[in-house]
């Protein structure tokens, strides 16, 4: 069988690309000593330690390390692994972008001819980021540019900017942006609310989360002042492993006239 490898060349910085074609003899798995690992969140990092044994008679010797993926990395507590015994082999990937189950070999190449490499099979799953999308609307009637805006701002923040609030505030649409949900699917647990606003908040079929934004009873919207804005907080607490907390930055703009 033939699979590509990428393995790093003795006293080069950049690596290349290596086909390992059906080296006599083949790649075997050796015993293994695979930790408990947990869901990696998107933007974290994936870090696990594995022991490796020695299968053979005589001592093998680590002469070089070959990837599946470019997104792996590793390190070695020792290149030599004694007759008998073992080492700790730490694997590290960048999961960004890598929603889902994954799987990625290492592979343990020896000095030795009559050595076959030594393969480390590594499986984690990545469970997607939180988003949040604005619902598009039919524009009120007067009114320049698009009514909402939500923004991507950092780790747990989204920027979202009303215009023309008075008539219709907006609708949000939240969701886990992968096939790998929490256990269970997302839940919203609770949305934390300042005056003047309300929020509604419903369950949809494909597991994702719609919040209706409104005023509350006897409410006016925020009247920003001389062209500036008025910004309020409004937290989603979700069972997101990584994530369980998401604020919505409420931004009321100056309306101007477009009342």
């Amino acid at each position: 069988m033939k699979r590509t490898f990428l393995i790093p060349l003795l006293g080069v910085v950049a690596s290349a690309v290596l086909a390992v074609e059906g080296a006599p003899p083949e790649p075997v798995t050796p015993p293994i000593e695979v930790p408990v690992i947990a869901p990696v969140p998107e933007h974290g990092h994936f870090r696990a330690v594995y022991r490796v044994s020695n299968p053979y008679d005589k001592p093998f010797r680590v002469t070089d390390v070959g990837v599946s993926c470019s997104c792996l990395s590793y390190r070695l507590s020792e290149r030599v692994i004694p007759v008998g015994g073992s080492i700790a082999f730490e694997a590290e990937a960048d999961p960004d972008g890598r929603s889902g189950v994954n799987d990625f070999d290492y592979l343990l190449l020896s000095d030795r001819e009559d050595q076959a490499p030594l393969r480390i099979p590594v499986q984690f799953t990545v469970v997607g980021d939180v988003t949040v999308d604005w619902i598009p609307e039919p524009v009120p009637q007067g009114l320049i540019g698009r009514p909402a805006d939500a923004d991507y701002r950092d780790w747990t923040r989204y920027s979202v900017s009303l215009r023309q609030a008075r008539k219709r505030p907006p609708s949000f649409v939240i969701r886990v942006g992968s096939d790998a949900p929490p256990a269970g699917g997302l839940q919203v647990l609770d949305v934390q609310v300042p005056l003047p606003w309300q929020v509604d908040r419903t369950q949809q079929e494909d597991g994702s989360w719609i919040l209706r934004l409104r005023l509350a009873d006897g409410q006016r919207v925020p009247e920003p002042a001389g062209g500036g804005y008025d910004q309020r907080p409004i937290t989603v607490l979700t069972n997101h492993p990584k994530k369980p907390t998401v604020t919505l930055l409420v931004t009321t703009m100056d309306l101007g006239a477009n009342r």
